[in-house]
């Protein structure tokens, strides 16, 4: 992954995260985390699964800069056992905005 760098310049940055799904007995929920090395925090959304559209949908507030509170909601779309749709969706000022969205595929 490229990143700018203190040049304002685009450098190769190593880039590695890991993500740990779950169902929370107790409230009833799916759970997600993730943590990565491009930050110092871990997110933690909620959730439900759709079982006819296939799809987990989880929500959270980040904070990417201290005071300042983004809501957002996550999907994950099960195509098959080896295919998988991340989409983010972000909310500016009321509206809802797609900002990311991964592809996944299983290795042969």
């Amino acid at each position: 992954m490229e990143m700018p760098g203190p040049d304002g310049q685009m450098h190769p940055v190593d880039y590695t995260g890991m993500e740990i799904d779950g169902y929370d007995n107790m409230k009833g929920k799916f759970f997600s985390t993730w943590i990565d090395s491009m930050g110092t925090s871990l997110l933690l959304s909620e959730g439900s699964y759709d079982p006819a559209s296939k799809t987990f949908t989880y929500r959270l507030e980040e904070e990417m800069t201290p005071g300042t509170k983004t809501k957002v909601r996550e999907t994950l779309k099960v195509i098959d056992q080896d295919h998988h749709v991340f989409e983010w969706y972000e909310d500016h000022g009321g509206k809802e905005e797609k900002t990311m969205e991964i592809t996944y595929t299983r290795q042969k």
